[in-house]
C-alpha cells in the first residue's frame, strides 16, 4: 500500500519536473526551411547551453520589430509579433548555407547571433541584434512529429 501511494505522488511530481526542464513548440513559417518545416513539433530543453549550430527557441519579448513584414515569424502573439524565434546559433563571421553571414560588431561573451536556415525569408539577428543568454529559452533536442509523406499525383 505504502508502494502504491508513494507511486501516485511521484507520477505527478515527475510530470511537473519534465515541464519544467522540456517544451513543445511548433515551428510557423518557413525561416527554417528546408531543416524544419511548418507545422513540425520540436521537443526543447529549457535552460540548455546552446552551441554553435544548434537550434535553439528566443523569447522576443525585448526587441524591437522592423516595420517590414517577414515570413520567418515562429509564433504570433496576434499582433504580427512572434513571441520566440526558432533559430540557429550561428558563429561570428562564418558561412550559413551559400550566404556570407555578415555580422555588425561584435557578438559579446553571454549573447549569441541567431540566424535562419532559409536567409531571404528569416527575421533573425541581422534585424533584431543579439540575443542574451537569458533570452535563449532552450536547445531543440528533436523534432516530434515526422514528415507528412508527399502525395501521389
Amino acid at each position: 500500500m505504502k508502494f502504491l501511494l508513494l507511486g501516485l505522488l511521484l507520477i505527478p511530481l515527475s510530470v511537473l519536473c519534465l515541464r519544467r526542464r522540456y517544451l513543445v513548440v511548433t515551428v510557423r513559417g518557413r525561416s527554417m526551411a528546408p531543416g524544419l518545416a511548418d507545422g513540425d513539433r520540436l521537443l526543447v530543453r529549457r535552460g540548455a547551453v546552446p552551441r554553435i549550430g544548434q537550434v535553439v527557441v528566443a523569447s522576443t519579448s525585448r526587441k524591437e520589430f522592423p516595420r517590414t513584414g517577414f515570413d520567418g515569424l515562429d509564433e504570433s502573439t496576434g499582433d504580427g509579433n512572434p513571441d520566440f524565434l526558432i533559430k540557429r546559433v550561428a558563429p561570428p563571421g562564418s558561412w550559413n548555407g551559400e550566404t556570407a553571414t555578415h555580422i555588425r560588431g561584435e557578438v559579446r561573451s553571454g549573447e549569441y547571433y541567431l540566424l535562419g536556415d532559409n536567409l531571404p525569408v528569416s527575421l533573425d539577428s541581422r534585424q533584431l541584434g543579439t540575443f542574451s543568454a537569458d533570452e535563449v529559452v532552450g536547445v531543440v533536442r528533436r523534432r516530434l512529429n515526422s514528415r507528412t509523406p508527399a502525395t501521389a499525383e
